[in-house]
């Protein structure tokens, strides 16, 4: 099977796709997706001509086209079962932890967006790395309407940001309360449960990068303080998940 990832690197959905298809060595192409400019090329391919459109996108053989994260891995897994990304007997806790995944998503997104549309910097930090710096400033407007689109999509009126953080507090200490000590979410180990979980941890607080530079204005946007302070150990854990295997397939190979 020959595969086209499409998908922004910023993405919580697209990076647990990354690492899915990283530690299960499973081979692709991947291509960055650029919000409104690349959209109407992605409809075409994806023959989704109508209604709202986002990535990952898996691309495949034969007309496959997924467009779930949770879908790409299953599809992934199927791919390569002896990598042990979905278990068979923990599918229900997978597709569990999944969940709690999504939930920590959505209710961190909303914060990041109403913190990121007060600084400029943040949104400029939030277009591809690839665009030269000088042309991002008169992106700016582009960016913001996405970014205000994205708060109207995913908003719930009458729902207060302090509201969406209690929620985000009861994520956290879901995970903490699963891991209970244990080195992975689940008792049979390291699987697709932790990738998503900790993919989705990025949105509270993204992965410190090596040598410890001071974050970005984007970081900042991403960051929620709080929920920082209230929940270091568990985002210990994470950092020691991604440092053990975020860069290792199964088999131990080295991922670029």
């Amino acid at each position: 099977m020959t595969y086209r990832l499409i998908g922004m690197p910023l993405s919580v959905a697209t990076q647990r796709v990354l690492w899915a298809m990283d530690y299960s060595e499973v081979a692709y192409q991947f291509e960055e997706y650029l919000p409104q400019i690349s959209t109407p090329w992605l409809r075409l391919r994806s023959r989704r001509f109508t209604g709202p459109i986002s990535v990952p996108v898996l691309l495949g053989d034969q007309g496959l086209c997924l467009m779930d994260s949770w879908d790409i891995a299953l599809q992934v897994n199927q791919d390569q079962p002896m990598a042990g990304l979905i278990p068979v007997q923990c599918l229900e806790q997978v597709q569990a932890m999944n969940q709690l995944s999504e939930a920590i998503f959505n209710a961190a997104r909303i914060q990041m967006l109403e913190r990121a549309l007060q600084d400029d910097a943040a949104l400029m930090g939030a277009l591809p790395d690839k665009l030269p710096r000088w042309s991002k400033r008169p992106m700016l407007p582009l960016i913001r309407h996405t970014f205000r689109n994205l708060q109207e999509k995913y908003g719930e009126p009458g729902v207060s940001m302090a509201e969406h953080q209690q929620r985000l507090d009861g994520f956290m200490l879901r995970v903490r309360e699963q891991l209970d000590g244990k080195p992975y979410l689940l008792d049979r180990g390291f699987c697709y449960a932790d990738m998503s979980v900790v993919a989705a941890m990025a949105m509270v607080k993204p992965v410190p990068k090596a040598g410890n530079p001071a974050p970005s204005a984007y970081e900042r946007a991403n960051t929620c303080d709080e929920i920082v302070a209230r929940y270091d150990d568990v985002l210990d854990w994470r950092d020691g998940v991604v440092a053990r295997h975020r860069y290792r397939s199964y088999l131990g190979n080295v991922v670029q």
